[in-house]
């Protein structure tokens, strides 16, 4: 079975940052965002694989609505309509 890039990248995150998310200041979505890219490109890197941008923007964004909570009702939430 292959584990997707997005579970690779969520793994990694929590092992590596688990510390931020433990924290009892809630990281902004900046530092979450800023911390999935970094884990992104190092996976990219370590694995020698070019990853879109609209691939990388996609995952990036999806792991920040899991993480922070509200998952796809996010997007939604923001529309001023």
């Amino acid at each position: 079975m292959t584990i997707s890039l997005k579970d690779r990248v969520k793994n990694s995150l929590l092992s590596q940052y688990s510390m931020l998310f433990a924290n009892k200041d809630v990281p902004s979505e900046a530092e979450i965002k800023a911390a999935i890219e970094r884990v992104l490109n190092e996976i990219a890197l370590n694995d020698k694989q070019v990853i879109a941008e609209l691939e990388k923007e996609a995952i990036v964004n999806s792991l920040i609505e899991e993480i922070i909570g509200l998952g796809p009702l996010r997007e939604l939430l923001k529309d001023a309509s």
